[in-house]
């Protein structure tokens, strides 16, 4: 299943019949899964080579890990889609930040 998908079934599934099954882990691994953080928290705690990254949410973050990350910096989303407050779902992407303002901009 897709993300997109997963997003639109997932929070129903206890709604559905007991003849129909969803092709999805349950709700805790799936997250998981779905998060890639949490992912690669995971694999680093299992000892698994992950590459080099900061997780940055804020302004605070930004000035902090800035002074050391070489540009451009891929900037990725924790998750790939997300559920908007209208109940659609936004599609996030991936891109890269040449420099603070692009990463400012991004986050």
């Amino acid at each position: 299943m897709t993300d997109d998908a997963l997003l639109a079934v997932v929070p129903h599934r206890s709604e559905l019949p007991a003849t129909c099954s969803v092709a999805a882990a349950p709700d805790i691994p799936l997250q998981l899964a779905m998060d890639k953080a949490a992912t690669l928290g995971v694999a680093k705690e299992q000892g698994i080579p992950v590459p080099d990254g900061e997780l940055v949410t804020s302004e605070d973050d930004i000035r902090r890990y800035a002074g050391h990350l070489g540009w451009p910096v891929v900037v990725k989303p924790a998750f790939s889609r997300v559920r908007r407050p209208d109940g659609g779902i936004q599609a996030l992407t991936t891109g890269y930040a040449r420099d603070v303002a692009e990463l400012r901009g991004k986050v």
